[in-house]
């Protein structure tokens, strides 16, 4: 059977894909096929649908080791984790009797942080669901879309345990 993620990303359902990313789902953790497979592969069923610019854009970006500009593909508990890292550093810069990494190092560390590190305690796919258009914008600029795939309006709670 397959992860809610993986059929979200089958199906090019975009908005599915974002929540569920949000929420802290690890998309380098489920079973193959891989969320990044299905969004570059037709399937074989009847009403299958051609790859999504959009979709396999935000999938690749969250398969990728962390960077700032991924933030909001790797769920609250692990922004949450990585920000107390760099108040960690801002803390050791403000005693300033004890040497100190440049950001850049900070940064480059940060991108070797597993996301199991800090993995969420549950699914919060109701708070994801307030931010629909915000996630379509971020979409929008980081991505380049001029045109805005729709898809499912909702997401159900279980879809996410």
């Amino acid at each position: 059977s397959m992860h809610p993620l993986q059929i979200a990303c089958d199906a090019r359902l975009v908005d599915c894909v974002h929540v569920q990313l949000q929420a802290g789902i690890n998309p380098n953790a489920l079973a193959e096929p891989s969320p990044l497979q299905l969004c570059n592969t037709v399937g074989t069923y009847l009403g299958a649908r051609a790859p999504c610019r959009e979709t396999t854009a935000i999938v690749s970006m969250a398969c990728a080791p962390w960077t700032p500009e991924a933030t909001p593909l790797f769920g609250r508990t692990f922004s949450e984790g990585v920000l107390s890292v760099f108040r960690l550093q801002h803390q050791l810069e403000r005693v300033g009797k004890l040497p100190t990494l440049p950001t850049e190092m900070w940064l480059h560390i940060a991108s070797f942080v597993d996301r199991s590190w800090f993995a969420p305690a549950r699914c919060e796919t109701a708070a994801m669901l307030e931010g629909v258009a915000t996630r379509r914008i971020w979409r929008k600029r980081r991505f380049g879309c001029d045109e805005i795939e729709e898809s499912a309006p909702t997401v159900e709670e279980e879809d996410c345990e």
